[in-house]
């Protein structure tokens, strides 16, 4: 060894060198749903000590697990690895927070009871599952209820799961408002001539539509025809609407309108006393083919009572052709002086 002018040998004296290894540092992360955790891994090897700084704050374990992910404790973040020997190694990774199912459910009420109940359970997710009144469930998109009742109303919740298993769950309300009551009737069968009185009984706040044979239309809740024919034979329909809720029923009753006898009486009077007095009744069938009937009269038994006095003259006509009279005196004669 030479220092300046000066030279020394030395001999017999040796050092030990230890070069130690760094340890190696390998991060890595899930791609979390909203809401759920975010797991930081460390995978190197020869690591005793870890420091992890980002987002979501600093932390001193080898795997952290930061719950509830957020926009606001995603992006990256730094390990730090440190060996036995004190040496050390960083890496980093990125956390991406996946896109999370928007569930939005509606439905297409308010619906009448009988109605089918709809329910749509909004875009996106791939998996779904529904659940409401009376244990419903449903792992369809947009389920429906043919016939709902009024106990299908209330309360349907859906959860709306995406291709990476993110999730979402809201509800939606639905109403199912009662269908009115209605029965539909009528004085028939009527004779043509006499008043056709049409009925309607049930829920009130409603409105009232009839449609019957001939053109018949009606507002009114009992309507009538005062002077009917036999084309106003046939079903009569009314419709009941609830003014509030819009919700409808229909009910039906048949009408018959029989055709009236057309009859007419006479006599020879004036007769003397002693003459022959001579009834008749001539007839005439409405319909072509039909004769005096009196099974007809009596399904007509309201018409006029001239019409009944007209019917017992042809009865009394016709039983004096069969068993012609005794004499009986009609009117005095006069006397001759």
């Amino acid at each position: 060894m030479t220092n300046g002018n000066c030279t020394t040998n030395i001999t017999g004296i040796s050092a030990t060198v230890t070069v130690n290894a760094n340890p190696t540092a390998v991060a890595g992360s899930n791609t979390p749903c909203p809401g759920t955790n975010i797991n930081l891994t460390e995978t190197g090897i020869g690591g005793t000590v870890w420091s992890w700084s980002g987002p979501g704050g600093t932390f001193n374990v080898q795997n952290p697990v930061i719950p509830n992910a957020s926009g606001a404790n995603i992006g990256t973040y730094i390990v730090t690895v440190t060996n036995a020997q004190g040496c050390t190694a960083s890496a980093q990774t990125t956390v991406i927070l996946q896109a999370e199912p928007t569930a939005a459910p509606t439905n297409n009420g308010p619906i009448c009871e009988g109605s089918t109940l709809n329910l749509m359970a909004g875009s996106g997710g791939t998996m779904w599952s529904w659940s409401g009144p009376g244990s419903f469930s449903s792992p369809q998109q947009n389920p429906n209820i043919p016939s709902a009742t009024l106990a299908d109303a209330g309360t349907y919740t859906v959860t709306v799961t995406n291709g990476f298993g993110c999730t979402d769950e809201a509800s939606t309300s639905v109403v199912v408002n009662a269908t009115p009551m209605v029965l539909a009737s009528s004085n028939s069968p009527v004779c043509s001539g006499i008043p056709l009185g049409l009925m309607a009984t049930g829920t009130s706040g409603v409105t009232w539509s009839w449609t019957g044979p001939n053109g018949f239309t009606s507002s009114s809740q009992n309507p009538n025809i005062p002077s009917p024919t036999t084309l106003a034979s046939g079903a009569y329909s009314v419709v009941v609407t609830v003014t509030a809720t819009g919700c409808t029923e229909t009910s039906s009753t048949a009408v018959i309108v029989n055709d009236s006898p057309v009859v007419g009486a006479s006599s020879n009077s004036p007769v003397c006393e002693g003459a022959m007095l001579n009834l008749a009744a001539a007839e005439r069938a409405v319909s072509p083919g039909r004769g005096w009937d009196r099974m007809a009269f009596s399904v007509c038994s309201n018409i006029p009572s001239l019409l009944r006095q007209v019917y017992w003259q042809a009865v009394l006509t016709q039983s004096l052709s069969r068993f012609p009279p005794r004499a009986a005196p009609a009117s005095p004669r006069p006397l001759l002086r």
